[in-house]
């Protein structure tokens, strides 16, 4: 797979995680009490730090792409 395919597949995935995310904080806004709104804040470090690791592969595969050391 060149590296373009990747960064694509990549970029999709973290649109993806972006939805999530937003659908997260909407969920999280609308939570009654303090144990779901703990367990929801939980999903929402983890979806940031895919999408964090998501963020640092694309740049990875672009900067591979451009011949950039």
């Amino acid at each position: 797979m060149n590296a373009q395919t990747s960064s694509s597949e990549l970029t999709a995935t973290l649109q993806q995680k972006l939805i999530l995310l937003k659908e997260l904080r909407r969920k999280r806004a609308m939570a009654a009490d303090f144990g779901r709104r703990f367990q929801l804040e939980m999903q929402l470090e983890h979806c940031r730090a895919e999408i964090r690791s998501l963020a640092e592969q694309i740049d990875a595969s672009i900067t591979a792409g451009s011949g950039a050391p």
